[in-house]
């Protein structure tokens, strides 16, 4: 696995997309709306999260099924096996989990507390970074290499 020498805590976002399992689907879908969020970390009377519930799950685990989403609760279709990072973790421990689960976003836990969230959109705000950091370290490891950019024709 290659180290990109940026940690987790560097990127992530904070914690602000939390929802009770308790709470309705529909709570959900109109915080996720009004934020413009695609998933929501649910957490349990601690703080503690417990699970995630995504704009797919709304859409491929309630809607379709015709559940009620004023009273369907979260708990029913949130997705309950949470893949969690730590904030002191290299970026690659993310994507490779992303990769191995088929996930888009994981919270950042610390000791079982919530400390932060990460998404694709995090990794894509800072891909310029690590390809400076892949050049690096490619010029260590080859020193003849020499990068090159070219410009697109059109």
């Amino acid at each position: 696995m290659v180290n990109y020498g940026v940690r987790v805590k560097d990127v992530m976002g904070t914690m602000s997309g939390l929802i009770m399992p308790t709470d309705s689907i529909q709570d959900a879908a109109k915080m996720m709306k009004k934020n413009k969020w695609s998933g929501l970390v649910v957490v349990d009377k601690t703080m503690g999260p417990i699970g995630i519930i995504t704009l797919k799950d709304l859409v491929y685990k309630a809607l379709t099924k015709g559940m009620d989403p004023k009273t369907t609760k979260v708990s029913v279709i949130m997705s309950k096996e949470l893949v969690t990072v730590g904030p002191d973790e290299d970026i690659s421990s993310v994507i490779t989990k992303m990769r191995q689960y088929k996930i888009r976003r994981m919270p950042v836990v610390k000791k079982r507390e919530l400390v932060g969230y990460i998404s694709e959109t995090n990794l894509c705000e800072i891909q310029p970074e690590i390809l400076d950091v892949l050049i690096e370290k490619l010029k260590v490891l080859e020193p003849s290499f020499k990068f090159k950019l070219y410009k697109r024709r059109g």
